[in-house]
């Protein structure tokens, strides 16, 4: 099946399906630990600033995998307390 002439520009492919930018994006996408939202970072569906993390098991878009404690970005080492991140600052208090 030739979806080149149908305005197909970008699939994606998990497992044996094959899926649109919009049904990746809805139904296959990992969900971010932070807000809920799909994870895309790198796919070219959203913004190029979209990157995700994986961290404790799960994960993240990079803008929300911030300390539970003070709120800062964490972007180094990390404490885990009840499954969310803690910068290390936090973790000595």
């Amino acid at each position: 099946m030739d979806l080149a002439g149908k305005g197909a520009k970008q699939f994606f492919h998990k497992g044996n399906g094959v899926y649109c930018p919009g049904c990746f994006q809805n139904f296959v996408a990992p969900r971010c630990a932070g807000c809920g939202d799909p994870c895309m970072g790198g796919s070219g569906v959203t913004a190029k600033d979209d990157k995700t993390i994986e961290a404790l098991n799960v994960t993240w878009h990079a803008k929300c995998f911030r300390c539970v404690s003070c709120g800062r970005a964490i972007t180094g080492t990390f404490q885990e307390r009840m499954g969310r991140p803690v910068c290390n600052g936090c973790a000595r208090r």
